[in-house]
């Protein structure tokens, strides 16, 4: 696995098509590094030099919606406790 501080080239992969998109190997080594699994989404970071980055997307929690889930998961037990 890479060390995340060391700037390592993987190697050299080819762009090909799948239907109406292009596509390319995320290789073994960058997944590890990254903590990927296949299903996850990916960001690519463009810096003003023309560096590309890749980082796994972390979702932004929806503290509304982890409320509601929450509370239409423990309702009766809340609506029990509340009757105590």
């Amino acid at each position: 696995m890479l060390n995340k501080d060391d700037i390592n080239t993987i190697g050299s992969y080819k762009i090909r098509k799948s239907g109406n998109s292009d596509i390319t190997t995320v290789p073994k080594d960058v997944k590890e590094t990254l903590d990927l699994e296949t299903g996850d989404q990916i960001e690519y970071i463009i810096d003003s030099k023309g560096s590309v980055s890749l980082r796994k997307k972390i979702e932004k929690q929806d503290i509304d919606a982890l409320i509601a889930e929450s509370v239409a998961q423990y309702h009766e037990l809340l609506e029990e406790l509340v009757e105590k």
